[in-house]
């Protein structure tokens, strides 16, 4: 009986304590959570006061809660703020994440720089109204924030100065002047008869108008410049296409785009073909005409080019081999090399006789992803000579490289010319074709090849075009 009273009261002692242990738990969670709960508040009580401060123009300071990762609905939610969407490909073949704002009553996508700032939303309710931030001040302006001051002092952000200070006592000029700031080093641009911020293109190239469209040149990093044209607002209000923000240096072009505007834009791959072969200067060329790219028909539209960036576009201009076919293309190295012209249509199946050429693959990565592929001349030896067939370019190469060019021929090539294979392009299936001393060949993906013992025996040749494999009779083999 004591045994059992003994173990009743061990058993109460256990369960007492491992309740005190989970309540010391929860108790020092909600301890935390108030603890941050507080500090959060007291960030936000000095917001408040910041705010207040300032001199009659409605500020407001960042919040670190405007970007939320909670799930909000429309009950909870307030005008501005951000929620993260997830998204699953119903296949289950990707997954991401987009911004949404809440703007009056209903959830949309977030736009331009939302979803990146601390600001929140950029909404009907809070148009023109101005956040200060640590190297500014911005202004809401269709869905997109944009910043309207200059920091002059980064230790003291309160003696920061919005941009008319910097501008004081400008007169008008000519529209797409360029001019340094009073204080600063921001670059400013005269733009529909006022004085704003210039872009980044902008401050080192001045305004894209009529009178420099088509003009190009390297756009240095700066500090403190815009990063989207006044133009994207419009452009946005009609058109989902409209031009990129513009974050890196490099080479910019102006041409007239999306909406019919003049934008500052980073070289494509047609423009980077427009500067190394300007169709205009080479306008009584003949089809089949090949020639290397150069920037000398152009350089002069080049704005405020340094002798290195000429250099630069020069030596990259004059790897590339440019084939006038319907239209002018970018060629094979071999194109021009050898000295017989392009490889047109019409001269597919043609043969030539050429030096030994070696050339190499380039692929030049532009913005946005872009890339140009080509070849170019590593070396020719005038003492050895070669055979060259006119192809279209093996399929396997991709898209981007040229249709056609000069191959060096095979020796089946060679043996059975003027017949040949064509690659894929010309592919049969269970055909054989006799050359000297009856040889057996076969054309197949990757040009011609010996037909096997086994295709011979079976009396047809098993091809990599052939879909219906069974009819084959053999094991197809694509690798000889």
């Amino acid at each position: 009986m004591k045994n059992t009273a003994l173990l009743v009261f061990i058993l109460s002692f256990l369960l007492v304590s491992c309740g005190d242990d989970s309540g010391s738990s929860a108790g020092d969670f909600n301890e935390d959570y108030e603890l941050s709960s507080s500090s959060s508040e007291k960030n936000n009580n000095n917001s408040k006061s910041s705010s207040s401060s300032s001199e009659n123009s409605e500020l407001s300071s960042v919040s670190s809660s405007s970007s939320n990762e909670m799930e909000l609905d429309n009950d909870s939610a307030k005008d501005g703020d951000i929620r993260w969407v997830t998204w699953q490909n119903p296949n289950g073949y990707g997954s991401g994440r987009y911004c949404e704002v809440y703007d009056g009553t209903t959830w949309r996508d977030g736009e331009s720089n939302e979803c990146g700032s601390d600001f929140g939303g950029c909404t009907k309710k809070r148009e023109t109204k101005k956040i200060y931030h640590s190297d500014g001040y911005y202004i809401c302006q269709n869905k997109a924030w944009m910043w309207v001051s200059v920091p002059i002092d980064s230790i003291n952000p309160e003696m920061n100065i919005e941009n008319e200070s910097d501008t004081l006592g400008w007169k008008d000029t000519t529209e797409g002047a360029i001019r340094k700031g009073n204080i600063t080093d921001v670059i400013y641009i005269f733009d529909n008869k006022q004085w704003r911020v210039a872009t980044l293109p902008e401050a080192s190239l001045g305004g894209c108008n009529e009178k420099t469209e088509n003009g190009f040149g390297y756009v240095e990093m700066r500090i403190w410049q815009n990063f989207i044209p006044p133009t994207w607002f419009e452009c946005k209000k009609n058109s989902d296409e409209c031009p990129n923000a513009t974050y890196s240096p490099g080479y910019y072009i102006c041409q007239k785009k999306y909406d019919k505007k003049f934008y500052w834009s980073g070289l494509d791959i047609s423009d980077h073909n427009h500067l190394c072969n300007d169709s205009s200067y080479y306008a009584n060329s003949k089809e089949g005409d090949a020639h290397w790219g150069s920037i000398e028909p152009i350089k002069k539209k080049c704005i405020n080019c340094k002798q290195e960036n000429i250099d630069f576009l020069e030596s990259t201009c004059k790897k590339r081999c440019y084939v006038l076919d319907g239209g002018w293309r970018l060629g094979f190295a071999t194109e021009c090399a050898l000295g017989g012209g392009g490889c047109t249509e019409s001269r597919i199946g043609t043969m030539i006789e050429g030096p030994a050429i070696k050339t190499e693959i380039h692929h030049d990565y532009l913005p946005y992803e872009r890339t140009i592929s080509y070849t170019s001349v590593t070396s020719i030896d005038s003492t050895q000579k070669r055979k060259y067939i006119c192809k279209k370019s093996n399929w396997i190469l991709g898209p981007e490289y040229p249709p056609r060019g000069w191959d060096v021929a095979s020796d089946i090539d060679i043996e059975l010319y003027p017949v040949f294979c064509n690659y894929a392009w010309s592919c049969k299936g269970g055909e054989f074709i006799s050359g000297k001393n009856n040889n057996k060949y076969v054309c197949d993906d990757y040009g011609f090849r010996e037909a096997t013992p086994e295709e011979i025996e079976a009396g047809n040749a098993c091809t990599g075009c052939m879909r219906e494999v069974e009819k084959c009779g053999i094991v197809q083999d694509n690798n000889q």
